[in-house]
Parts: C-alpha cells; sequence; structure tokens
C-alpha cells in the first residue's frame, strides 16, 4: 500500500469520526478545525506502523485525548462529553469498517486492513455519513420527551443556566438576520437589539442580545435572547425555529 493512500484513508476515517462525534454531542463541527486534527492523527498511524512503540496502549490514550480537541468545548465537562463522543464514533465506524471487511473474507493486517474493495469502502463510508443524522434524530426525540429543558448562555463573560421548554407559540425573528429569538428573564441583562412582538394585549417591542454561546439540551445553537421584563415560568422560552437541524415533528 502506498504512504499516499494511507494517509487519505486514514484522514477521511477521522474527518468521519469527528462528524459522528459532533452530532452525538450536539456541537457545530468546524471543518479546518477537524481537517487539521484528521491529518495529525493520520501522521500518528503511519508512524505508529513503523514504529511499533507508538502502538501502545499509552501512546493510543494519549491520542484520544489530543484527539477530543477537534471538538469545541468551553470547559472541562464540555471536553469530557467530547472525548466520550469521540471515543462512541471511533467505535462505531470502526466496528463498522470490521464487519465490512471480514463479511466479504477480507482480513485485518496491524494497521493495515486486506480485502477491502471499492464497494466495502463506499458501503462504510455510506453508512457512517447516515450516523450523523441518525444521532441528531434521536437527540430531538430526547428534547420532545422533555418539558423543562436546560439552556446555557455565555454571554460577555458571564454564564447563565436557565430552565426552558421549546414554546410552538413563540415565532419571533429578528427581521435583519432572520435569526429565532428566545424569550428569558435575565436580571441585570440588557438587550441592544429591538425585536418587534405581537400578544393577544397588542403590538410592542423587546430588547434582546446575541449571547457569544447558547446551548439547549446540549446542542449548540445560534439564536437571539429577548429579555423579559418580568420572572416567567420557566426561565427561557425557546422557539423550534432555534433546534439545529430540523423543526420537530413531535412538537
Amino acid at each position: 500500500m502506498y504512504i499516499e493512500l494511507f494517509l487519505l484513508d486514514n484522514v477521511l476515517m477521522d474527518m468521519l469520526i469527528c462528524r459522528l462525534a459532533a452530532a452525538i454531542c450536539g456541537r457545530k463541527l468546524r471543518l479546518l478545525r477537524a481537517a487539521a486534527f484528521s491529518i495529525f492523527g493520520a501522521v500518528y498511524a503511519a508512524l505508529a506502523y513503523i514504529h511499533v512503540s507508538l502502538n501502545s496502549l499509552l501512546c493510543k490514550i494519549l491520542m484520544c485525548i489530543i484527539m477530543a480537541f477537534a471538538l469545541p468545548c468551553g470547559d472541562v465537562r464540555e471536553y469530557i462529553a467530547g472525548l466520550m463522543g469521540m471515543l462512541a464514533a471511533a467505535f462505531i465506524i470502526g466496528g463498522l469498517a470490521f464487519f465490512a471487511v471480514y463479511a466479504t473474507g477480507g482480513a485485518v493486517d496491524g494497521s493495515f486492513i486486506g480485502g477491502i474493495t471499492l464497494r466495502i469502502l463506499l458501503f462504510t463510508a455510506s453508512a457512517a455519513a447516515a450516523m450523523p443524522s441518525i444521532a441528531r434524530r434521536l437527540r430531538q426525540r430526547r428534547v420532545a420527551r422533555e418539558q423543562i429543558c436546560t439552556l446555557t448562555i455565555v454571554h460577555k463573560s458571564k454564564r447563565y443556566i436557565l430552565s426552558a421548554m421549546v414554546d410552538t407559540g413563540n415565532s419571533l425573528i429578528e427581521p435583519v438576520s432572520g435569526l429565532p429569538v428566545a424569550v428569558a428573564h435575565i436580571p441585570g441583562e440588557r438587550g441592544d437589539i429591538p425585536i418587534p412582538a405581537a400578544t393577544v394585549q397588542g403590538g410592542g417591542v423587546l430588547m434582546a442580545f446575541r449571547p457569544d454561546r447558547a446551548e439547549f439540551m446540549g446542542m449548540e445553537t445560534d439564536m437571539l435572547i429577548a429579555l423579559a421584563e418580568t420572572p416567567i415560568c420557566p426561565e427561557a422560552l425557546i422557539p423550534p425555529a432555534a433546534l439545529p437541524d430540523t423543526f420537530l415533528t413531535s412538537l
């Protein structure tokens, strides 16, 4: 096997693992960051094949710790969740590849896989590519089952953890950017973006801000936060449009 093909195979496999791990953890995958770590992982795989000492359990654990940084994380808790997601994705995609090899009479020799045809590679890649959407759907069903969930907001070095729920009656949209707008009661915060709002009492304007980061049920999302003047229960109402990917069919 040519070294360039070996590196290419490993880069593609690492990219698939990063994509699936991002879906499992509900993170946005940054392509350049994932590509850099995938290339790093491929180079390690090549060196590990040449130098057996790099194939030790300790080295593999260290590589797992490093590769987990391919997913964006804000604190230790998020990093650990990303690490678990990377390990789960590696087991799933690696298992698919081994199944495809042995099911067609192939064999595994060290770091190289023998007996793989183009058909098997396409099968593995297709199955792995479908995994992220399956993982996201499972996470979305979890959101649909839970009435009260958690919204984490990071804004100007401040972190807020609010009880929240998906409110199908909330259809607020910021006219310029088109971003969905959640409503939350956060004492001490001020908004600088006016949001036209209509209620049963009539029309009005809510002041909103765009957080540096927002996560709903562990899934990163892009939205504005309109500030309610009085306390509400739960503390935040999330529009369905703010959920990652598609709307939940069960909402």
